[in-house]
């Protein structure tokens, strides 16, 4: 073989092992210009248009998945880029008809109300019951019975703490009628309390998230307000008092209650990490 025709075979072999790299989607370029404009219009951060930029960039050259919210920029309902993977650059959220799936949903949270109210109801008229039967204080003594031996979730993380923490001497009691001194009776009940140092502390959380448990806004403002003069009272007879926040859509403590229910509970301190209640 002369070195004419080698050189001819060397060159068409080359050609047969290159691989063209295919032109880009235009979904993912349309994307790629999208998000510079937002960026160039000042409507997302420099951070945001690079973590689309940097995916749309992997998903054009190493063919990496496509998230909507890289795409397109769409937001999930924290506010952050919606991490569904496209199909056909489509997100199966925000490109999908979900209405018969929200509805379904809003049907069952709505039996779900009407069953609480229907429990609240039956247990308004057994307190009522018993009262009549053997007074109001019995009827108290028995319903925070109960409450002591069937706490929350929350309650009882923060139980289980406290009682592996005995060895510092800390002396409490749960489920504490709200009516110390004065005959001041109040419908609450105080989660812990140290009865001689005058300090409680409420682990709460539902009256402060908007939408969960089917309250409505006027519902949950009346829980406040009844919180707030619980709250109020208290203070008024010399107690201390301490919330810890539970969310229940995430299902977690706030952060750093355990140094907060201790250092209440030693020293009466809030100062570090008092927060105006909302």
């Amino acid at each position: 073989m002369d070195g004419v025709n080698a050189t001819a075979k060397m060159a068409e072999w080359i050609e047969q092992m290159v691989q063209v790299e295919p032109e880009p989607a235009p979904e993912l370029q349309a994307g790629l210009d999208a998000a510079e404009a937002d960026y160039l219009a000042e409507v997302i951060d420099f951070e945001e248009y690079a973590a689309r930029a940097s995916a749309l960039q992997k998903a054009m050259f190493f063919g990496a998945v496509v998230r909507c919210g890289h795409l397109t920029g769409r937001k999930n309902k924290r506010g952050h880029l919606c991490m569904g993977v496209t199909f056909g650059f489509k997100c199966p959220t925000h490109d999908s008809d979900l209405s018969a799936r929200n509805a379904k949903v809003a049907a069952n949270a709505a039996k779900k109300q009407e069953r609480r109210e229907q429990l609240s109801e039956w247990g308004r008229q057994g307190f009522a019951a018993a009262a009549d039967a053997h007074g109001q204080d019995f009827a108290y003594q028995r319903l925070v019975a109960w409450k002591r031996e069937h706490p929350s979730g929350p309650e009882k993380m923060v139980r289980d703490f406290l009682e592996e923490n005995m060895v510092r001497g800390l002396k409490y009691e749960y489920e504490v009628l709200a009516h110390p001194e004065d005959n001041n009776p109040f419908p609450e009940r105080l989660d812990i309390v140290k009865p001689k140092a005058r300090r409680f502390i409420q682990i709460d959380g539902w009256r402060h998230v908007p939408g969960v448990f089917g309250l409505t806004d006027m519902q949950r403002q009346v829980h406040l307000d009844q919180y707030r003069r619980l709250w109020s009272e208290m203070e008024a007879l010399g107690w201390q008092g301490l919330e810890i926040i539970y969310d229940p859509r995430s299902e977690q403590l706030e952060e750093d209650w355990e140094f907060k229910v201790l250092s209440f509970l030693e020293t009466g301190d809030t100062s570090p990490f008092v927060e105006e209640m909302v």
